[in-house]
């Protein structure tokens, strides 16, 4: 009888560490690789792309304050093999959201001259009465292009290198998003006394996890003004060798999908 119990309790055990830390991401829809054939006998499985809606909770590794979810252990996902069409089953972890889950979700997005402020809100009338925020996810992706001019003496040796300084408000609700990858050169001013430079930079898309003072945040102004985080960015240069510099125009372009999950 001792042997059953301790069985029992050993299974529990297994069914209750079948989770995951995760988030919720809004509806849309992607690219997926799904089944056709099951391969038999020693045969490769076979698969096609279709467009599938997704959505929903979906796991994470080391996302911030994400939450946690039970993992489907049912469900199968596959990945070609090569180009395809053969392909095999992978053992990514599918979540599912917890009951009482749900979320709200908007795009905020601009694309002006640096420095910018962006405020990003989910209204309060978007939320019922007496939620509570469990966690906020953003998507970010943001390109920035500019124009520098500089003058100096014909043939000075001059160098240049710049990037876009970004933060988020209030500072520690989320990790730290990255500057843009620096833009650098280098030479000498020509003939006509002035060099003109021009890039552009993408930087790589980012998804970030509220972290627990940004939880708190977002809950401390729910019932009047709903979940507000402040984007800003400002201009970061570095140069030498030139007598006068100009800037113009310094575009970046910012786009944030932010869902804010409740209970």
């Amino acid at each position: 009888m001792r042997v059953g119990v301790l069985a029992v309790m050993a299974l529990a055990a297994v069914a209750a560490a079948q989770t995951c830390p995760c988030s919720f991401a809004p509806t849309g829809s992607e690219p997926r690789v799904v089944l056709n054939t099951l391969g038999t006998g020693g045969n490769p499985s076979t698969c096609s792309v279709r467009t599938l809606p997704t959505g929903g909770c979906f796991c994470v590794v080391d996302e911030g304050n994400a939450g946690e979810c039970e993992i489907n252990s049912e469900a199968v996902q596959y990945e070609f093999i090569g180009g395809g069409p053969q392909c095999v089953a992978v053992s990514n972890p599918i979540a599912v959201c917890p009951a009482g889950v749900e979320a709200r979700t908007t795009r905020c997005e601009i694309d002006t001259n640096v420095a910018w402020t962006l405020d990003c809100v989910i209204p309060a009338s978007e939320f019922p009465d007496d939620v509570t925020i469990t966690d906020i996810q953003l998507r970010i992706s943001q390109t920035d292009n500019f124009t520098f001019t500089g003058t100096g003496p014909v043939n000075n040796a001059v160098s240049l290198s710049y990037q876009t300084i970004n933060q988020i408000l209030p500072i520690n609700a989320f990790p730290d998003w990255e500057d843009t990858p620096i833009k650098s050169t280098s030479g000498n001013i020509p003939a006509s006394g002035t060099i003109t430079y021009s890039a552009g930079s993408t930087a790589p898309f980012r998804t970030l996890n509220a972290l627990p003072a940004g939880i708190a945040f977002a809950n401390s102004n729910l019932g009047s003004l709903g979940v507000v985080f402040r984007f800003t960015t400002q201009l970061g240069q570095q140069s030498s060798g030139f007598t006068e510099t100009e800037f113009f125009p310094i575009f970046s372009r910012v786009v944030v999908d932010m869902t804010a999950s409740f209970e």
